[in-house]
């Protein structure tokens, strides 16, 4: 049986946990809250830190809600499901603001806001199954939680319930341990089955559910729309030639195509690749898909195009491509759901001439403590 152990919360800090000291060892801690002092059980630990998830509170800072969710601090989905969300929007706010290049713009007030519903958010969802059971991972582990009853609060009821019906028919026979489902239009898709999803300008855009697709189904079109505003109004060409990286199906693009006289792209992902080439044909927009690993393979382009769009994973440009941009002198859109890579690469960037001209936080990630934030930089 594991211990509790007792320690005071100090703050708040990245990736949503709250540091505490035991010891004199810093713990990171999920389900406190600064000012409270709280009973905790290890899970993870080295001679340097360690991680634990609250078990009672000894003394309750008065923010404090009761969770919506029954399997908050086991799953490792979700790390704030213990405050209101405007709480939670302040302290993302104030974590920013230990990044150097992203400080200034919070306390000036130079950037827009997106905030969106805090529950049944979600258009996708990763599912693990093991002997009979669905569910997700506990932190730290690979020991399956049970999907409680009422479902994922991230998930609307009709996804949960989607997901609930295909466990009881006995459908995941042909499924593997850990599938992706996405739930568009009401309806479910997983593995090699496609979707349409409706874009800017009542045009469509085709994909399968082994490909990308942005989380947040209340936020996604004033992603697509903040990105095609700034880039027309910087521009003020009448017809652009695109550069994407980590393109994915170019769904960024979608939301101008009316603007785009030739698009290039740069993707991993052969299925991307290939629905990203459908899309294209359909509206005869000149392109060049080209399949790489942005992180291991060097590429060579032009510094003739209008625009750069960059979307990254989590771990941001890479060395590569940092040094194979620093000297372009195209415009660059960055959209990263990771503002410490993100501060990393501006910090780059910058040495190079490039600096911040528009600047949004769109909360694609309520109740985690991810966001994804976007950036027009410019020589």
């Amino acid at each position: 049986m594991k211990m509790d152990y007792l320690a005071n919360a100090v703050k708040w800090v990245q990736n949503g946990y709250v540091i505490s000291y035991y010891r004199n060892k810093p713990f990171f801690l999920l389900g406190a809250i600064p000012g409270e002092w709280v009973e905790f059980q290890i899970l993870k630990e080295n001679k340097n830190h360690g991680f634990g998830v609250v078990k009672n509170i000894i003394e309750k800072n008065p923010i404090r809600i009761k969770s919506d969710c029954q399997i908050f601090g086991e799953c490792g989905g979700c790390f704030y499901r213990h405050i209101e969300y405007s709480e939670e929007i302040k302290i993302k706010l104030n974590l920013l603001c230990e990044l150097s290049e992203i400080k200034d713009l919070i306390l000036r007030g130079r950037y827009d806001l997106y905030v969106s519903p805090y529950v049944s958010y979600r258009n996708q969802v990763k599912v693990h199954f093991f002997k009979n059971q669905i569910g997700f991972y506990k932190m730290f582990s690979n020991t399956l939680i049970h999907l409680p009853d009422e479902g994922c609060r991230n998930l609307s009821i009709e996804f949960n319930k989607a997901i609930q019906n295909l466990y009881l028919n006995n459908k995941f026979k042909s499924i593997t341990k850990e599938e992706k489902f996405y739930f568009i239009k009401n309806q479910l898709y997983y593995g090699e089955q496609t979707f349409i999803f409706d874009i800017p300008k009542n045009k469509t855009w085709q994909l399968s559910a082994k490909c990308f697709l942005q989380t947040n189904r209340f936020l996604i079109y004033e992603w697509l729309d903040w990105i095609s505003r700034k880039i027309q109004n910087f521009t003020q060409k009448k017809k652009i030639k695109i550069l994407e990286l980590f393109s994915g199906t170019m769904l960024i693009s979608s939301s101008f195509l009316e603007k785009i006289e030739y698009i290039e792209g740069y993707e991993l992902n052969t299925d991307s690749i290939q629905y990203a080439k459908i899309n294209l044909e359909k509206y005869k927009i000149k392109h060049q898909l080209i399949k790489k690993d942005l992180y291991k393979d060097k590429i060579f382009f032009k510094d003739h195009f209008d625009f750069i769009i960059i979307n990254p994973p989590r771990k941001g440009f890479g060395n590569l491509l940092l040094q194979n941009l620093k000297d372009k002198n195209s415009p660059i859109l960055y959209s990263s759901c990771n503002p410490i890579t993100f501060n990393r690469d501006v910090i780059f960037l910058k040495k190079y001439g490039y600096k911040i001209f528009d600047f949004a936080i769109f909360d694609f990630f309520p109740r985690t403590y991810h966001l994804e934030i976007v950036a027009l930089l410019a020589k």
